[in-house]
């Protein structure tokens, strides 16, 4: 079985796909948590933990397509001829990082971890931008460009197309890049990985230890497809050439059941790992598998890991 754990199913070519409209709906109402006060690098703009609570003036900030025209100030256009915005003291202006993990790696699994990666990724960021958030999309492994900064309904065409060009063929150090993210993005940021976080030694939770440190809240998603779990039952047995899909080497092996229990022995003790040092730095753990019910996901577990609200 040569193809084990290779997804069949045609990749997404457009946003629907990626994302049913149906589900894109049901998103309707969910926001980002903002567990912490985060600090904008932008100049005069006040945060706090709740939304449009008051009603104390406290800025303008230039209009971005897709605001809510009902905040625009009229009265500065019809003196300026210039778009803005009001803020108010209490108001909520996050800045949401989604990094994707594009390493090969990911291309495993059907249902493929790196489609479940990118449809997460989507909903979040279609969440952020209906709630007036900036979004800007980072690829971790892989040279893909960082995506422009984001914002407004008029941003979700922009995610979708910069998620849809990820092909997971990279072959980039994990925790390396992720270090670099972190120091890249200015101020504070909601900084969700999703990733398989398949990488040997204790690099990756060292990384993340980093990133939090940087004052990000941090929101590590581990993917990992039904195969990673059931090696046996979803046709893995006998004797096999394993292939690293990163480096192209990989040992000989005879699948057995009690090989299969020596490594999901190992595969647990990893992600405890990450959970752990997730725990240590304040940062949130969330285990995903990639036949998991999207809008469970979203709607239940995400909520209650501190992502959505």
């Amino acid at each position: 079985m040569s193809n084990w754990g290779q997804d069949a199913t045609p990749r997404p070519r457009s946003v629907d796909e990626l994302l049913d409209p149906s589900l894109r709906a049901a998103l309707a109402g969910l926001d980002i948590e903002a567990r912490r006060l985060l600090a904008s690098p932008r100049h005069g703009e006040r945060r706090s933990t709740r939304r449009g609570s008051s009603v104390e003036f406290a800025d303008f900030r230039p209009y971005v397509p897709g605001d809510d025209l009902r905040r625009v100030d009229w009265n500065v256009y019809a003196r300026l001829d210039a778009l803005v915005v009001k803020l108010f003291q209490d108001e909520e202006d996050l800045l949401v990082v989604l990094a994707v993990d594009d390493t090969a790696s990911m291309d495993f699994g059907a249902p493929s971890k790196h489609v479940m990666a990118r449809k997460v990724a989507l909903a979040v960021g279609i969440t952020a931008l209906a709630a007036s958030h900036r979004v800007q999309l980072h690829a971790i492994g892989s040279t893909a460009a960082p995506s422009p900064l984001l914002r407004g309904r008029s941003g979700i065409g922009g995610l979708g197309r910069w998620l849809l060009d990820l092909n997971a063929d990279g072959g980039g150090d994990l925790a390396a890049d992720l270090r670099v993210l972190g120091d890249r993005v200015a101020g504070r940021a909601k900084l969700v990985v999703l990733s398989d976080g398949l990488q040997r030694g204790d690099a990756l939770p060292a990384a993340l230890a980093h990133v939090a440190g940087r004052g990000h809240d941090l929101h590590m998603v581990q993917v990992l497809s039904p195969q990673a779990f059931s090696p046996i039952a979803t046709g893995l047995n006998g004797d096999r050439q394993l292939v690293d899909a990163e480096t192209g080497h990989g040992p000989a092996v005879t699948v057995t059941s009690s090989v299969e229990s020596a490594y999901l022995v190992r595969l647990e003790a990893h992600i405890e790992m990450l959970r752990e040092a997730s725990r240590r730095c304040g940062a949130h753990h969330l285990l995903v598998r990639s036949d998991e019910p999207l809008e469970d996901v979203l709607r239940r577990r995400l909520r209650q890991g501190g992502l959505l609200r």
